[in-house]
């Protein structure tokens, strides 16, 4: 399984996990992250969600632009990306633009995670390489690569209102392949239970 994943970062600069909400985005990113643990260069991750970054271990945290724009030769993880890239007004597009690019120019290898609507025009159109996870059509953003690119593919997991992938499972080039779950990266699985019955 591990092969696969090596596979995929040596394919392209910007790989992109896309998928609706709990759909595994999270825990494949983790996956990753894994496999990049025997290559020597160093490795930057941001996670919006405290506690992913107590679970994940191996890497250095970022948390602004700035950081990110000066980081090179090195593999980089973003989840939830859009946190991270503010995207409020014209200004702040173009300022990511311009993050991104020098990003590639930095020979990185970046890694993003979002659900759909997340991957505007301009940011579908630097990814080179596309990691599925269960996406409804109608989060898909019109004229971008990604919603392009998911209604060019055929097979049993295309629905008439969303592209079926199981949980557990990630397509990569019109492939299903079955990924590793973490219980640890799981907050719904580890959060806090409403209807717990009281101890006696």
């Amino acid at each position: 399984m591990k092969k696969i994943f090596d596979t995929i970062l040596k394919s392209g600069s910007v790989i992109a996990l896309a998928g609706s909400v709990s759909s595994g985005k999270t825990n494949n990113l983790f996956n990753f992250i894994e496999v990049t643990k025997q290559y020597n260069a160093k490795k930057f991750a941001y996670f919006y969600h405290a506690e992913y970054r107590e679970s994940v271990k191996g890497v250095e945290f970022l948390s602004t632009l700035e950081e990110l724009e000066q980081i090179q030769q090195s593999f980089i993880f973003i989840d939830e990306f859009l946190e991270l890239f503010k995207l409020s007004d014209r200004h702040s597009i173009e300022m990511v633009k311009r993050v991104m690019a020098q990003v590639k120019h930095n020979q990185n290898i970046l890694v993003l995670a979002g659900v759909p609507e997340y991957y505007k025009k301009f940011i579908s159109a630097v990814v080179d390489e596309w990691v599925l996870h269960k996406i409804y059509f109608s989060e898909l953003i019109n004229g971008s690569d990604l919603k392009k690119y998911v209604k060019s593919l055929s097979g049993d997991f295309v629905g008439g209102t969303m592209l079926n992938i199981p949980l557990g499972f990630m397509l990569w080039r019109g492939t299903l392949y079955k990924v590793q779950y973490h219980k640890e990266l799981d907050k719904k699985a580890n959060g806090f239970n409403m209807f717990a019955k009281v101890k006696k």
